[in-house]
Order: C-alpha cells, then structure tokens, then sequence
C-alpha cells in the first residue's frame, strides 16, 4: 500500500470575488467623492442662515447644515471636521452661508 497522498490539483480561483470586490471599492470611492467634494445645492444664487448657538455640539450642526441642504452627508461633515482637527473650533453666531457648498467650504465657513 502507498502511503503517499496523491496531490489534488487546485482549481483557479474565480476572478468573480475581484470583480466585486473592485465594483465595490469604486461604489464607495464614488459616495466619498459625491458626498465630500460636489454640494448639494443646486442654484448658484441662494444662501442659507445657520444660527449656531454657544455650545452647540457637531452634530446638531452637522444636522442643520444637512437639513438647509447645505452639506450631503452629516457623516463625511463629522468625519472631515474630526481628521482636520477642526471639530471644537466652529464659532458661534448667525451665518449667511452661499451654496452649493462643498465639505471644507462649508466647515472652514463655520471656523473662521
């Protein structure tokens, strides 16, 4: 009796799991360029006021400037102030905001 094991031969590997998984990647790449860098608004010559109150947390601007369809994703809005280190520097007070606006725009609006 032979007690070597024969080797099966392995059968490829279907490119189908890269396939998805590029497919993939690109839809996220593409939500994360939409949402960051091309505003939501549509017209060029409206603006919007955005009263931030002392104290105001991110969110609930992020919210407000979702809400006057300033922004399009509160999440990429809390995730760029947080990297950028700019998430406890937005003042208060009553801004004229133009849009359509993009991400940094819109935060660096609320910094300075």
């Amino acid at each position: 009796m032979n007690n070597f094991h024969t080797r099966r031969s392995k059968k490829p590997k279907s490119n189908m799991k890269k396939i998805i998984y590029g497919v993939i990647a690109l839809l996220i790449l593409q939500y994360f360029f939409y949402g960051f860098f091309v505003s939501p608004g549509t017209d060029l010559d409206n603006s919007t006021t955005i009263t931030i109150e002392s104290g105001e947390g991110l969110k609930s601007i992020s919210k407000k400037l979702k809400k006057a369809n300033v922004i399009n994703s509160k999440f990429l809005f809390l995730t760029y102030a947080k990297i950028s280190d700019q998430d406890t520097l937005v003042k208060s007070g009553t801004y004229q905001i133009p849009f359509p606006q993009n991400i940094p725009s819109a935060l660096d609006l609320l910094v300075n």
